[in-house]
């Protein structure tokens, strides 16, 4: 009778501690880029944000497990994240999926042409990221797509899941409207 009182509450803790085990940033929903056509998607729910009041973390920093536990994973839905007048920078961590057979092109776009500084870290084809730096108070030959606002065109291998960050910070007001886009959609 014993064994079974007992049995439950070991099934509980190996539970518990198993869900320790779960990196910080498996809370955060992947976006399926697969399903994203006609229209844009808003991404403010999907995103992970880090305030930086230093500014002074870098790509490396904010994989570390105990600086990427404190990514707030808990954004309202919304058209932008709203972060208003700050001096310190955010790093946004977003995960994309293509769950479909082919690999997909498409744009990632900050709609916002104001913000100061934009720091992309892209994911490359050695397992690192690309970093692209960009942003309203930079030359606008900076960008990597020759538009008002920030893109960045995106390849997603077939049957993968990336992880992109973004660093900003802005003399203005933060507000961050991001959307995925297909490549199609986009253009036209």
């Amino acid at each position: 009778y014993v064994f079974n009182y007992f049995r439950p509450l070991q099934v509980l803790l190996l539970i518990c501690m198993a869900s320790l085990l779960i990196p910080a940033w498996a809370a955060e929903q992947p976006v399926d880029a697969a399903a994203v056509n006609a229209e844009p998607l808003t991404l403010t729910e999907y995103v992970g944000l880090l305030e930086d009041p230093e500014r002074s973390l870098t790509i490396t920093d904010v994989q570390k497990p105990e600086v990427a536990a404190r990514f707030n994973t808990e954004q309202p839905a919304g058209s932008a994240l709203a972060l208003g007048f700050t001096h310190s920078a955010y790093w946004l961590r977003l995960t994309l999926r293509n769950s479909s057979d082919v690999a997909l092109q498409r744009m990632l776009v900050v709609e916002n042409p104001l913000i100061s500084h934009v720091q992309a870290q892209l994911p490359n084809t050695q397992g690192g990221f690309q970093a692209i730096n960009t942003g309203g108070d930079t030359p606008f030959a900076t960008r990597v797509y020759p538009n008002r606002n920030f893109v960045f065109p995106l390849t997603l291998p077939a049957h993968a899941e990336q992880v992109v960050y973004l660093r900003m910070e802005s003399s203005i007001g933060l507000l961050i409207p991001l959307q995925l886009w297909s490549h199609q959609a986009f253009h036209a």
